[in-house]
């Protein structure tokens, strides 16, 4: 066999297997995607497919556009040269619509993972002067306890603040209404910690302690599927 010929075996493989590739992986993008939008208004299977992809996240998404994508191309690449006419007629067609697709759902799924967004919850309201509350950390980073009061309050009001892993203390510090935040890079996401809050004066009634943080959509949307 010649070289030339050798060169004209592979590229036909190669070029069957990414077409079927293309094609299979922009298949399940858009059929992952009609179900997550058009699938809660069927009719009878709507709850069920409801269900089905509230619980998927783009990270389960992702895994199944690769291996699909991987599987195509094995299969592509041993039929390849058999369905040579085929592969020549469709090719340009599937790399035209298939490729802007999977770029668009690669830039979605890198922004889901690298992009974060500010976020907060309530901890608790500060109903006495002494307190002790139980913090589960959400997945996140750059976490910071913050005490809010209403504008306009004329005298300081300050809460001292111990994180309690257990019987261990992790650390303690005061936050005031001169100084609402402090960060606490020492919260592990998904820990759980209690917080007991000491107050110099009785807090007013719109006193609370917020948790604010940085999270990525991926991160919420695991934490929301967990918690469904």
């Amino acid at each position: 066999m010649k070289f030339t010929e050798i060169l004209n075996e592979l590229w036909g493989r190669v070029k069957g297997g990414v077409t079927l590739a293309v094609a299979l992986a922009t298949a399940s993008i858009v059929g992952i995607a009609g179900i997550a939008v058009l699938g809660p208004g069927a009719p009878r299977i709507g709850p069920i497919l409801g269900g089905w992809a509230s619980k998927w996240t783009i990270g389960s998404d992702f895994s199944v556009f690769m291996v699909i994508g991987s599987l195509g191309f094995v299969v592509g690449s041993f039929i390849g040269k058999r369905c040579s006419c085929a592969i020549r007629k469709w090719f340009g067609c599937v790399m035209i619509g298939g490729i802007p697709i999977i770029v668009c759902f690669w830039f979605t799924d890198y922004c889901a993972s690298r992009v974060s967004l500010p976020e907060s919850l309530k901890v608790t309201d500060c109903t006495n002067t002494m307190m002790r509350v139980r913090l589960k950390v959400p997945m996140g980073r750059h976490y910071r306890l913050a005490l809010s009061v209403a504008s306009g309050l004329t005298n300081t009001l300050t809460a001292r603040i111990g994180v309690l892993d257990g019987a261990f203390e992790v650390t303690n510090f005061e936050i005031c209404s001169d100084r609402i935040e402090r960060e606490c890079d020492f919260l592990g996401a998904k820990e759980e910690y209690d917080l007991e809050v000491l107050f110099n004066r009785a807090p007013p009634v719109s006193a609370a302690i917020w948790l604010r943080w940085l999270q990525t959509y991926r991160q919420r949307r695991v934490e929301e599927t967990r918690n469904h």
